[in-house]
């Protein structure tokens, strides 16, 4: 998909309410970097639905849009056909008539008796849908009344038994044994919110890990600390931010070694400052163990 597609998808999505405008600017800045790095451009709305700021068939209507405005551009106007606007003769001539074997049946007139037949058997079967769910509602009301006042009579049974047992049933609990802790689900509301902040840092990481991957990890890690509590009610959103975190580390380690070796090879040609120059653009980028190595491989190079 070119830029101009992208453009013109990011701003159907963002007239639709389907995506924020910052949400979309860093989603086309991601794909203009890759891009740039010589890799194939990725779709838009893929990039959208990987980060889960788009859903798949949100997408799939966005491009529906975007293929139904480029064909309505390119598509031909007509023009008037004929001389000075006429139409040709052959639009003009009349149709002819239809032979009476083909001519459209006029449809017979429903019978009032067969009719009012069958709204009457409606009409009866509604009734007795209806008589039926009262019936189940009322014999569904009995069985609770006689639960609640078994449950009654076995509690004033208790207090006479015991004082305390009205203020016990009140708190939940047997005293002597400690109250219990229901654990209360996560809220869909807590979700979406965290789904929110955890789909922006990790668009940010991901423009970040170009030009300093240290840093990328670093503000990933210090997230996923300031949200632990949240992270702890949804696994599945921590494992994708453990999973970002990794990839990051395993780009910083290959970038890394390419530049090792390729330094390597720089000195081996005589161009000891190209290698110098490659050294110090991965230094600025790496965790400080890597960059205790670069600075071991620099020393090398200016002692040559």
């Amino acid at each position: 998909m070119s830029q101009q597609e992208d453009l013109l998808f990011c701003k159907i999505a963002i007239q639709s309410g389907l995506v924020t405008q910052e949400d979309a600017r860093k989603c086309l800045v991601y794909a203009q970097k890759v891009e740039s790095q010589g890799k194939p451009r990725p779709r838009i709305g893929s990039v959208l639905v990987k980060a889960n700021l788009l859903t798949l068939d949100n997408a799939r209507r966005v491009y529906q849009a975007v293929e139904k405005r480029s064909v309505s551009k390119g598509a031909p106007v007509r023009g008037r056909g004929g001389p000075r606007g006429r139409a040709p003769r052959a639009e003009r001539r009349q149709p002819a008539a239809l032979p009476r074997a083909e001519r459209p049946r006029r449809r017979r007139a429903m019978d009032p008796k067969t009719l009012w037949v069958g709204i009457v058997s409606g009409v009866v079967l509604l009734f007795a849908v209806m008589l039926m769910f009262v019936m189940v509602i009322n014999a569904n009301r009995a069985e609770t009344g006689t639960q609640v006042s078994a449950g009654e009579d076995s509690t004033s049974a208790r207090s006479l038994q015991d004082p305390n047992a009205f203020k016990k049933s009140l708190l939940g609990g047997d005293d002597s044994q400690g109250s219990t802790v229901q654990a209360i689900p996560p809220d869909s509301e807590t979700r979406r919110e965290l789904e929110r902040e955890h789909n922006r840092m990790v668009m940010d990481a991901r423009s970040l890990r170009g030009d300093n991957f240290y840093r990328a990890i670093q503000m990933l890690t210090k997230f996923k600390e300031a949200r632990k509590s949240r992270y702890a009610m949804f696994p599945d959103l921590r494992s994708t931010l453990d999973a970002e975190i990794a990839d990051i580390e395993q780009e910083m380690k290959k970038e890394l070694e390419k530049s090792l070796a390729d330094a390597e090879e720089l000195m081996n040609q005589g161009r000891k400052d190209e290698a110098r120059t490659k050294l110090e653009a991965i230094r600025d980028k790496v965790d400080p163990d890597s960059k205790a190595i670069v600075n071991e491989k620099l020393e090398a190079v200016i002692g040559r």
